[in-house]
């Protein structure tokens, strides 16, 4: 008999992942004193373990728990659990984004870029991810010609969106109304 198929384990699961959603949120908080920060992430990846040991291949989970590991420093770790959850879906837009920004903040430039283009690969009306790579072509390959189209790309995506536009693929990323 599997663990998974009982009503019990799957309900922890999701509370576990749940309760270490809002620990990680709380943790992100401006102004938290370094030890109370460490004390919610710490909690935090104490209910993602759990959730783990349920479901060791839930792609959230493990984006979670890599967002954790790299806010208390443990790069390597936190890597590991990032490709863990690409494995599971490479094609998930989340955690390609969230692998970018660690890259990029680790220094990893060639590969943020990468992952960034993976991303909008994938969705490329991702108006945050548009907005990001904006960013980093600007800051960190001093391009400023170029991250202006992405800036453009995801305000005219975002402007789409708020006033319920369709935004459709085949067109060749033109944004119509339906």
């Amino acid at each position: 008999v599997s663990t998974q198929s009982t009503g019990r384990v799957k309900h922890l699961n999701i509370v576990e992942r749940a309760l270490g959603y809002i620990l990680k949120t709380k943790a992100r908080k401006k102004g938290l004193d370094p030890n109370a920060r460490r004390r919610l992430l710490k909690q935090a990846m104490s209910k993602f373990d759990g959730a783990l040991e349920s479901d060791p291949d839930n792609k959230g989970t493990l984006r979670n728990y890599s967002d954790v590991l790299a806010l208390l420093g443990d790069t390597d770790r936190a890597d590991y659990f990032y490709r863990r959850a690409l494995e599971v879906d490479p094609r998930d837009t989340a955690t390609l984004f969230a692998y970018a920004v660690f890259l990029e903040t680790c220094d990893r430039l060639a590969e943020a870029e990468a992952f960034y283009l993976r991303c909008l690969e994938v969705d490329n009306f991702n108006d945050h991810c548009c907005q990001a790579y904006g960013y980093f072509i600007e800051d960190k390959l001093c391009d400023s010609a170029t991250a202006e189209q992405f800036y453009l790309l995801s305000s005219k995506v975002r402007h789409a969106k708020m006033r319920g536009l369709v935004v459709e693929r085949e067109t060749g990323g033109e944004l119509f109304e339906h």
